[in-house]
């Protein structure tokens, strides 16, 4: 295969890394026209010169589809309804043959467990189906046996507007991941955000009876921490800021504090000069695992914080008035904190700093897609998958009440469809027209019934009529002081970063780099819990003696090809 293939396939790959999918509904999507090429397939096969292409047009013939899919428990029907009566037999299905004449014939569909094994068979007797999605390893798999369908044409040629958009939107991220020596291989699945990174919520309440103000820099927030626990503004038990194993992405974890020192944990980070490094190995991890030594002496952070899954019982017993969280931190143990405690008032603020300078955050993750869409090599009609996916983001938007959630039947209708993509920002999507609409007093701005559900709870919260019950959905989404204005903010002003390594890790990199992160994780906490920080200097050595060196060698070798 080709020089960038040979520096990142192994035997056998690991699959990516999944991140959670946004809930609300998104923008304008599939509106557009198209785009037009100048050489593309036809509605019936082959190469045809100065033929306009059409991103939703329907064939004139009925074009039947080999298709896969997983199938599980998740996955439901209702016979009762038109909508839901089978896979073959539903609102997508119905779709994809009422606006682009195409039927669905799925040939296999196991549970998650058997589905790799079909692909096995499948790859071995070089019997694929036309086109399907699969995880990280299996598609790699695909590709070194040069079975996928080279995109690249296809793609600029039938994308709606809207879907090359969203390309674009989430930074490029998924098009990279299939993307060889400048060649797109497969379709991208949008839908990863970079929306995940760390913020810090306060009692707010609690600040006001120790006469302190929000902290900028880390010294004021360990000093507001000592001030809480000191008060026993929580009770004899009280200590400073709600910590729980480095795992707990997305509430009471400690990724925050690490950015607030520069620190990225496990990710590539470029060094300025054109290389990628290590984030977790780099001098400023060292100055912020001392500082949470101090911090841990101190007993501002819980004793357990390695080992207890639980602690975020500690914000919700109201032990705790800090913590670090994602952007939906207010709608899960922020919001059991209003409903167990009367008095509770939370705020959320920018990630404290070592000097009080703007932070640097990374989003959780390091923004790989959880599934790869492929078309296999030599098929007819490639431009198809194009056209259910600019579908897909049409009806899903403009008719969500159909496409999206069935209410009758109380079934998600959008697992229906045999390729789900979404707007990498679609929470942020949401909150613009809400904003909109609370700016200009005209509700006419409110798209879907989840932007009227939030500008419902956003105006109650700015006028102080809403329940305590939906205060958390406001520290999300509200226009000022709320995670996602937060966001809006950083993302604008470039404060978001990912791992610049966006490729699949080959399975001798991962596997190596477990161990290695590992031994560096084990000296963290140990370092955190006491020990001299010889123990993680030691553990960063052998990090470098033991692998990582080489590791770092030949990410570097991909970086330079690939840019």
């Amino acid at each position: 295969m080709k020089k960038r293939l040979r520096v990142l396939l192994a035997m056998t790959l690991v699959a990516s890394t999944l991140m959670s999918l946004t809930a609300c509904s998104g923008d304008k999507g599939g509106k557009e026209s198209g785009n037009s090429g100048n050489s593309t397939e036809n509605e019936q096969g082959g190469s045809v010169e100065d033929k306009t292409a059409d991103p939703f047009g329907k064939y004139e013939e009925p074009l039947t589809i080999n298709v896969v899919r997983t199938m599980d428990s998740t996955v439901t029907f209702n016979e009762d309804y038109p909508e839901t009566k089978s896979l073959e037999d539903n609102v997508w299905s119905h779709a994809y043959e009422d606006y682009l004449n195409i039927k669905l014939n799925y040939l296999w569909t196991p549970t998650g467990d058997e589905y790799n094994t079909k692909w096995n068979m499948a790859m071995s007797t070089k019997a694929l189906p036309d086109m399907g999605w699969v995880d990280a390893a299996t598609y790699m798999q695909l590709v070194e046996a040069d079975l996928v369908e080279d995109m690249t044409d296809v793609f600029e040629a039938y994308a709606s507007d809207y879907y090359k958009e969203q390309v674009e939107a989430d930074g490029g991220i998924t098009r990279a991941f299939m993307t060889f020596e400048d060649r797109m291989l497969g379709l991208p699945v949008t839908g990863t955000t970079p929306d995940s990174i760390n913020l810090l919520f306060i009692r707010k309440d609690w600040l006001d009876q120790v006469n302190m103000d929000a902290p900028k820099t880390i010294d004021e927030l360990v000093a507001v921490a000592k001030a809480f626990k000191d008060a026993k503004l929580g009770g004899d038990d009280t200590y400073g800021i709600c910590m729980g194993p480095y795992e707990m992405a997305g509430e009471c974890d400690w990724e925050g504090f690490l950015n607030g020192y520069g620190a990225y944990y496990n990710i590539w980070v470029d060094d300025g000069s054109g290389n990628l490094v290590y984030s977790t190995t780099q001098p400023q991890m060292r100055e912020a695992i001392l500082k949470l030594q101090e911090m841990y002496e101190a007993g501002l952070i819980s004793t357990d914080m390695a080992v207890n899954p639980n602690v975020r019982e500690d914000l919700v017993a109201g032990k705790v008035g800090i913590a670090y969280g994602t952007y939906w931190a207010p709608i899960s143990a922020i919001q059991s904190s209003y409903n167990n405690d009367e008095n509770a008032e939370w705020m959320v603020c920018e990630l404290p700093t070592v000097d009080g300078s703007d932070a640097t955050t990374q989003a959780w993750g390091n923004g790989s897609p959880s599934q790869f869409f492929f078309v296999r090599k030599g098929y007819e009609h490639p431009e198809a998958a194009v056209k259910m996916i600019n579908l897909g983001f049409k009806l899903d938007v403009e008719e969500p009440a159909t496409y999206n959630f069935h209410e009758a039947s109380q079934i998600q209708v959008q697992q229906y469809r045999l390729v789900a993509c979404w707007e990498p920002w679609r929470n942020m999507q949401s909150c613009y027209r809400v904003w909109d609409a609370i700016a200009s007093k005209d509700e006419s701005k409110l798209e879907t019934v989840n932007d009227k559900d939030m500008y419902e709870i956003v105006t109650g919260f700015l006028d102080g009529t809403v329940d305590r019950s939906r205060i958390g959905y406001a520290l999300v989404n509200a226009p000022e002081a709320s995670t996602y204005s937060i966001c809006d903010e950083m993302n604008k002003e470039g404060r978001i970063i990912l791992s610049q390594y966006t490729t699949i890790t080959p399975a001798h990199i991962s596997e190596k780099l477990v161990t290695l992160d590992k031994k560096v994780m084990d000296a963290m906490l140990s370092v955190i819990g006491g020990d001299d920080i010889s123990a993680f200097d030691e553990a960063i050595e052998y990090w470098k003696a033991s692998g990582g060196e080489e590791i770092t060698q030949e990410i570097n070798e991909w970086y330079k090809a690939a840019r």
